[in-house]
């Protein structure tokens, strides 16, 4: 791997941050294409240093959503608990479970909610936290679901869990910062599922999660100051769309 492949890879990384920072969650379906592409192992080095750069990408997107107080940080501390045991059990599965396999079942979750966020675009929630009942019944087994394909994909789980908290009833920018709550503490969790197995070029980490701070703070401030919520859930389906058949093209 040259250094100018290095930078191309950064560059790509920034600007799916960016995109990815608009709505709380981490751009590893992205970053996981994009490291593959230098020619790294899957499990060994693709999925760690992925789910780990999820992590430092949600994170930072969460600053400028907690200074607008749209976190629900008691819900979202709860969620977060569920999403982080989960995820760590996802990540520790996939060592046993072929590369190709985990990255048909991602396709095919990437697709289904994509799909279910564009019947949505024009239906926005009512409430910066539901009631605890919602919360409960969707929200909470959603995070268990997110945590544990999060982790198993090497994900983090965020963009799967917007869905659900839209479902709950969240508003889109509630939702979206709650989630970066929730996706920074899976993805901790999930990289510690994968640390004893991983092997983390720390050039590309190095200069990859200077950009993707740079990033996710940007993403996450315009998100608030100036995005329509109709426009970041069609976002949200555009960029589920577009990971599945990322993820799908790296497969034929």
């Amino acid at each position: 791997m040259s250094g100018l492949e290095t930078i191309f890879a950064t560059i790509i990384n920034f600007f799916a941050a960016l995109l990815f920072g608009m709505l709380g969650v981490g751009a590893a379906p992205v970053f996981i294409p994009t490291i593959q592409s230098l020619g790294y192992g899957i499990v060994a080095t693709v999925f760690p240093l992925a789910i780990l750069l999820n992590g430092i990408n949600s994170s930072f997107a969460l600053i400028p959503f907690a200074r607008a107080r749209s976190v629900d940080w008691r819900g979202g501390a709860m969620l977060s608990i569920v999403a982080a045991v989960f995820a760590f059990t996802g990540a520790y599965f996939a060592f046993d479970i072929p590369a190709r396999t985990l990255l048909y079942f991602l396709a095919a979750v990437l697709i289904l909610l994509s799909a279910w966020t564009f019947a949505r675009v024009k239906r926005e929630g009512s409430s910066a936290r539901p009631s605890g009942r919602r919360i409960a019944l969707i929200a909470l087994p959603a995070s268990a679901f997110a945590g544990f394909v999060g982790g198993l994909l090497a994900i983090g789980g965020g963009g799967i869990l917007v869905p659900f908290l839209l479902m709950s009833g969240y508003n889109t920018k509630n939702a979206s910062g709650t989630t970066a709550l929730v996706a920074t503490v899976a993805s901790a969790a999930g990289f510690l599922g994968f640390i004893s197995h991983a092997t983390i070029p720390l050039d590309l980490l190095l200069y990859s999660t200077v950009a993707i701070a740079v990033a996710s703070v940007l993403g996450a401030w315009l998100s608030i100051k100036l995005a329509k919520p109709s426009w970041l859930r069609l976002l949200l389906g555009l960029i589920l769309l577009a990971s599945a058949l990322k993820t799908i093209i790296t497969l034929v």
